[in-house]
């Protein structure tokens, strides 16, 4: 039997980048970046702290709060969420992906923890649609992760010689938008081309390879078709060198830059195309942090 409890308490979730080239709907790595969620049990499901327009029961923090509630057959604990964020909405770096956490593991939080951790990546990505932006989330770090009768993933340090810096621009993407542009069928040599690069890409990331992590990294599923809808990518592009790279951050439209150089990257942010903003990143090596 399930022994619930009424404590109220927080969840704080980071940022994260998925995709990363070849790793399309497969790697992410988490930021020190956060989202926090303040739940309190209430009369009625409430929300606060974001726009108004997500301040009612269909926000996607209440929906996967009931998610967990139904697949378990009980019978709903109302509550209240305060959201406290700090990741840009629609901008690639898995605000939602935060949202869908939050939901899930409130829900099992007030079951009293009927559904292990990997129960609940399961539920995550089933609503998410895919693993790569929850898994390092939940986790932290560099994930390389799949579906199948549960989510398989293999978990990465990342080398402290590299330096990421989101670049942000002061346009919304959504993911639906940004699906509807990739093509319905992909090419044998464009499929075998992200695959022979996916491990290479991760042990460029572990190893601080900059030459190796340049030559792997370089997409053919998705970033061809996308790039056209983010207006500066290509200028951003050419900016880089020998000691840098880019690519776009989950469905974008933010573009994660990687340096090997620290003292390179002032210079590159001051020659950024208008309308950009650029915000120096760690990785978070430790995950979901639930504070009760």
């Amino acid at each position: 039997m399930y022994q619930r409890t009424d404590k109220d308490f927080k969840i704080s979730v980071p940022a994260t980048s998925a995709n990363i080239g070849v790793g399309f709907d497969t790697l992410g790595i988490a930021f020190k970046l956060y989202n926090h969620f303040t739940f309190k049990r209430s009369e009625g499901f409430m929300v606060s702290g974001c726009d108004e327009k997500y301040m009612n029961e269909d926000n996607l923090v209440i929906r996967s709060y009931k998610h967990i509630f139904d697949i378990l057959n009980k019978e709903y604990l109302p509550v209240s969420v305060n959201i406290d964020a700090d990741i840009p909405v629609s901008r690639g770096l898995g605000s939602s992906a935060t949202c869908i956490i939050a939901g899930v593991l409130s829900a099992n939080h007030y079951l009293g923890y009927p559904l292990t951790k990997d129960e609940c990546l399961y539920h995550i990505s089933t609503i998410e649609g895919h693993p790569d932006n929850v898994t390092p989330a939940l986790i932290g770090k560099l994930t390389s992760a799949f579906m199948d009768d549960k989510v398989y993933y293999v978990s990465h340090d990342v080398s402290s010689k590299l330096k990421f810096v989101a670049l942000i621009p002061n346009f919304e993407l959504s993911t639906s938008k940004a699906r509807s542009v990739l093509p319905a069928s992909l090419e044998y040599h464009d499929a075998i081309n992200n695959i022979s690069r996916v491990d290479a890409t991760i042990k460029g990331l572990e190893n601080g390879d900059m030459k190796l992590l340049k030559a792997a990294i370089k997409d053919r599923l998705h970033e061809p078709y996308r790039r056209s809808l983010i207006k500066g990518f290509d200028v951003i592009a050419k900016m880089t060198d020998d000691n840098s790279l880019i690519y776009l951050s989950g469905a974008g439209p933010t573009i994660m830059a990687i340096f090997n150089d620290e003292s390179l990257i002032d210079e590159f942010i001051s020659k950024l195309p208008q309308g950009y903003c650029a915000l120096r990143l760690e990785v978070d090596d430790k995950g979901v942090i639930i504070h009760e």
